[in-house]
């Protein structure tokens, strides 16, 4: 492990990326549902106005893989091992870097299981 790798854990741009990775897929899930419940009723005014449901749903996604290839590539930086290091900048960012991971893992399932309703049933559909 270079002492470059060591140091990017420990300064405040490496930790504001790993918290990015752990708290922005939540967030985002949070903000498409939001996003969709304020468009149903636009969505329902026309035909062809579904795209908007879709689009937020796609923006939302691409968000929650974003945070999940910074999350792998965090990991990757840190070693991509899981050893046993005791307390410091380096195990703590190996940690939230797996758990960003699996964070932006279920959130884009979350996000996927939301999006589904919008092909099964329309937007005027209560």
């Amino acid at each position: 492990m270079s002492a470059d790798t060591k140091s990017e854990f420990k300064e405040p741009s490496g930790a504001a990326a790993l918290w990015f990775c752990v708290l922005a897929p939540p967030f985002t899930a949070l903000c498409q549902l939001q996003a969709n419940y304020a468009l149903a009723l636009w969505a329902c005014g026309g035909p062809g106005r579904t795209w908007a449901l879709h689009a937020v749903t796609i923006a939302a996604l691409l968000v929650a893989f974003g945070a999940g290839w910074t999350a792998c590539r965090k990991w990757r930086a840190a070693g991509s091992v899981w050893e046993d290091e005791g307390a410091g900048a380096l195990p703590r960012g190996r940690f939230m870097a797996v758990v960003g991971m699996l964070v932006s893992s279920l959130s884009a399932l979350v996000m996927i299981a939301m999006w589904i309703p919008v092909f099964v049933y329309g937007p005027c559909q209560r």
